[in-house]
């Protein structure tokens, strides 16, 4: 409680001037921040999200909705709840889960080593210091921060697939990376498929685990198989070519590693070493995670053009 306490006041308090409630958006600096909000409050006002607002469509009132909803459904309700304005409830809302990400993922690490995992909780606050991390709060990359909330949770069950359950949960977590950045999804997809690769090389797959892993991916699918035909029908289709980018053009939101000075880099390079090094039976998900993780932030940037 004292951690969270002090990510939500490095979070948001300095910049939401320590209030939670104001009288106009506070803290938007770009675009994107404004059409998230303004689509959540549209739905607020028409009450579901059947359609899209007319403002969005060129006056047109049929527009099917179309946009992964999550974030703004959740900002609603908890604006509904609160008496907070959507504007408010839906920044909040950004930070909140960023928070409770960065808690499950040492979660994950805990189960592996205590001590490495109380090492790695000061690195959280990065998320917050950080102007290329901070600028995903400030500039609206919101379903970003919901989609990787989930990806993360996801990536958690799968790590207790033993548990009773964890099919509903898994599928209930990777619904909500379609629901709420569907890159997300490919993202988990993608560690599913690395996770199964490395089980079979390594000689530790196991039948049980596969089968409550499709049976998640049904229980996601099956209900959002609509916003997975529109991501087929436009994504997917795009015709890009392939590409490697140093930067990203918009500004911001590209992390380098000599951002950090030697203690945090000694810390996370001392607990991938002893990881590596661990011969617990246990700890080989965790491995493929660390191995994954790095692989996937370091290469987002080589691919389909802007995608």
């Amino acid at each position: 409680l004292v951690f969270a306490g002090i990510m939500l006041w490095i979070g948001r308090a300095d910049s939401w001037s320590h209030k939670i409630e104001h009288p106009f958006p506070y803290s938007y600096l770009a675009n994107d921040a404004f059409q998230h909000q303004t689509r959540a409050q549209w739905i607020k006002e028409a009450d579901d999200y059947k359609y899209e607002s007319p403002y969005y469509s060129a006056g047109f009132t049929d527009v099917i909705g179309f946009y992964p909803p999550i974030l703004a459904h959740l900002s609603v309700l908890l604006s509904q709840v609160s008496g907070l304005e959507v504007y408010d409830t839906i920044l909040f809302l950004t930070v909140f889960f960023a928070l409770i990400g960065a808690l499950i993922f040492y979660l994950m690490i805990r189960q592996w080593d205590k001590n490495i995992a109380i090492l790695s909780m000061p690195l959280t606050t990065y998320l917050f210091t950080i102007r290329e991390a901070r600028v995903a709060f400030f500039w609206g990359h919101w379903p970003a921060l919901i989609g990787d909330f989930f990806l993360i949770a996801s990536i958690w069950v799968l790590a207790n697939l033993s548990k009773k359950y964890s099919p509903f949960f898994l599928g209930a977590f990777i619904a909500g990376t379609i629901l709420g950045h569907t890159a997300a999804t490919v993202s988990i997809i993608l560690f599913i498929m690395f996770f199964l690769m490395c089980s079979l090389i390594f000689k530790r797959f196991n039948w049980q685990e596969l089968k409550k892993i499709v049976l998640g991916i049904i229980i996601a699918t099956a209900p959002n198989i609509s916003f997975l035909i529109m991501f087929n029908q436009t994504w997917i289709k795009l015709k890009l070519g392939f590409s490697v980018i140093l930067d990203w053009t918009g500004g911001g939101g590209f992390i380098q590693l000599n951002q950090f000075n030697y203690a945090p880099l000694l810390i996370m390079s001392a607990g991938f070493i002893l990881l590596m090094l661990s011969k617990k039976k246990e700890s080989f998900f965790h491995k493929v995670l660390a191995v994954f993780t790095p692989l996937m932030g370091f290469t987002n940037y080589i691919g389909f053009q802007i995608r």
